[in-house]
């Protein structure tokens, strides 16, 4: 008979072997458990990321649809089959990476007479008068994807027609504000508008479209009201986009560009020394739209600047050119930007050489503030500014080769340029400006005289920006603008800038008619 030793001894060798087929199932148990709890959680979160791709992909395909439909013209906008009929499908199914969405696109007449006013004098734009109630159309768009649990995307827009029914006598305009904002928002709300002609509107509502309704027919300038820091943008004016027609059940849009003015400071040292230069004459170009203004030398300041990319270019006699780029009024946005330009000494033996400016053919139509400016294609160039007398001295090298001196002007005129080779002697060189082709020509005479007097002139009403020019010793000046059929100029004289700007010695307007121009000046200094 076994003993209890030999007993226990063989049940701890059994024990041993492994587990137990109880013990097995009990771990497989746990273990799909594990499992189980492991992938729910990832189930769900595959298909929540599922859906939201569906949702984004959706949310592009409606965009770009209202896209689609506000490039279209009115008589297209409409479904194909219904009324308002259109080149529109209503339902279509489109492809993104392999899945299907469906496109449902509801067009719709709306008016007053449906209840609901566009504009809050109601679907035609006139108070107070019957309303057909069927000038705009209501775009619905809702994409919804085929396979998956994604909502549907919907996005709506309106469409306004080209006329306004039967009301023959009046004009609605619409006034749409780009304001002008390149290195981030100022955080001020939109300013008024108001378009001046045969009546002056006030817009009602601050905001980026303004509506004018029961306009009377004529031609408008579209112009900021009261006390606002946005101006119009020079491209606005140059392009034609502050004038509008008001022409009878036509519904007249413009896209206005307003920016708020910047200023910059420069200062231009000796690469060498670090010493100050105060003489340098600086040009300021913006680059994005080619606009630049040439300073007086001396001049460091500028104001007024279209917040952009400008390049400033800093010339004076004995220094290479040179220039920088910078942000006005500076990334993060602001008012004011400085800047800083090192100009590098240049060694030559020089020869003086006095350009005289003029518009050609007249001799006494001298002028002052003309840019005289000499290239070197290896040794750089050289730049000066007339005196009141229309000449410039220029130091240039001695006895060197292919050398060109081109005079130009901020007022219109054509360059004037001179091929030459210079010697060892000094000498002497008249460059004529001239009048481009498709251009009105403005002289004025008995004027302020220089170097004190100047005159203003500016384009296009209280929309437009005065631009300075200085008199010669005479008194005369010239200045040239692009033929711009019956549009505003305007003109004042100045004996000298303690004067500037409420104490004009004379003023005057006149509007562009494709001809030329005199002012002569009444009064004296």
């Amino acid at each position: 008979m076994a003993t209890l030793e030999d007993r226990l001894r063989v049940h701890m060798k059994r024990g041993e072997g492994g587990f137990t087929i109880v013990e097995s199932m009990m771990a497989a148990g746990i273990l799909l458990v594990a499992i189980v709890l492991t992938i729910t959680p990832l189930a769900i979160s595959m298909r929540t990321i599922d859906r939201a791709k569906d949702t984004t992909v959706a949310e592009n395909i409606a965009q770009a649809r209202i896209e689609e439909v506000r490039s279209l013209a009115y008589d297209d906008v409409g479904n194909v089959g219904f009324a308002p009929d259109g080149i529109l499908a209503r339902s279509e199914t489109r492809n993104v990476s392999g899945r299907d969405y469906t496109v449902e696109t509801t067009v719709a007449y709306v008016g007053s007479l449906t209840g609901l006013n566009v504009v809050a004098q109601g679907g035609d734009g006139v108070e107070g008068t019957y309303d057909l109630g069927v000038n705009y159309k209501s775009i619905v768009v809702t994409v919804s994807p085929v396979v998956g649990s994604a909502k549907p995307v919907t996005m709506e827009t309106i469409v306004s027609p080209p006329t306004i029914g039967a009301l023959e006598n009046v004009a609605v305009v619409q006034i749409d504000l780009d304001l002008y904002e390149p290195y981030g928002s100022y955080g001020d709300p939109a300013p008024l508008v108001q378009i001046t002609g045969p009546n002056t509107y006030v817009s009602s509502t601050a905001a980026l479209t303004q509506y004018f309704a029961g306009v009377d027919l004529g031609t408008y300038t579209i112009q900021t009201f009261g006390s606002t820091d946005w101006l119009v943008d020079p491209v606005s004016i140059s392009s034609g986009a502050t004038s509008v027609d008001a022409i009878g059940g036509w519904n007249a849009k413009r896209t206005v560009r307003l920016y708020q003015p910047a200023s910059l400071t420069m200062t231009v040292t000796d690469k060498d020394t670090g010493l100050p230069i105060t003489d340098a004459a600086l040009t300021v170009l913006n680059v994005s739209s080619g606009w630049s203004y040439t300073g007086s030398p001396g001049e460091y300041g500028f104001s007024d600047l279209v917040p952009d990319l400008y390049r400033v270019t800093a010339a004076t006699s004995g220094y290479a050119t040179s220039f920088v780029d910078l942000d006005v009024p500076g990334l993060g946005g602001g008012t004011s930007a400085s800047g800083t330009i090192e100009l590098e000494a240049q060694s030559f033996t020089g020869v003086d050489y006095v350009f005289t400016v003029n518009y050609v053919g007249w001799n006494s139509y001298v002028i002052n503030g003309a840019k005289v400016e000499v290239v070197h294609p290896t040794l750089g160039s050289w730049i000066g500014y007339t005196d009141e007398y229309g000449k410039v001295t220029l130091n240039i090298p001695a006895s060197t080769g292919s050398l060109t001196a081109t005079a130009s002007t901020p007022w219109g005129h054509g360059n004037a340029v001179w091929n030459f080779t210079s010697g060892s002697g000094g000498r002497s060189k008249t460059l004529k400006v001239s009048k481009p082709g498709g251009t009105d020509r403005f002289r004025i005479r008995s004027g302020p005289v220089g170097p004190d007097g100047f005159f203003e002139y500016r384009l296009g009403g209280s929309s437009g920006t005065w631009v300075r020019i200085p008199a010669n010793y005479l008194g005369k000046v010239t200045f040239i603008l692009d033929e711009n059929y019956g549009q505003l100029v305007e003109m004042k004289a100045f004996c000298d800038v303690t004067d500037y700007p409420g104490s004009a010695l004379s003023s005057t307007s006149t509007t562009l008619n494709n001809r030329n121009k005199t002012w002569r000046v009444s009064g004296s200094c």
